[in-house]
């Protein structure tokens, strides 16, 4: 059930990101759609939720903290660098 755990559980987990490389704008950082996750699980964003999406730039030791729900991905790099996270999931 951890692939892919009922609802009630996916919404109790929490997410955090250790960024290991750094993480600027031209290295494909996360972004995210604010509150997206208090909507449930759905398979895509609207067109007004995208707008509103935010790009979290990271240095090496940052720790990004979110719900695995939120929408989230990353635009591909546009430099050969590294980008290694440490991804831990608590449920």
């Amino acid at each position: 059930t951890h692939t892919l755990p009922p609802l009630d559980i996916l919404e109790q987990c929490v997410a955090l990101r250790l960024h290991l490389d750094p993480c600027p704008a031209d290295n494909g950082p996360l972004q995210v759609i604010p509150n997206s996750h208090l909507n449930g699980q759905r398979e895509y964003p609207t067109e007004e939720e995208i707008a509103t999406a935010v790009t979290l730039i990271a240095e090496v030791g940052d720790v990004i903290w979110m719900r695995p729900l939120v929408f989230h991905g990353s635009a591909k790099s546009q430099r050969v660098d590294h980008r290694r996270v440490l991804h831990i999931e608590y449920s």
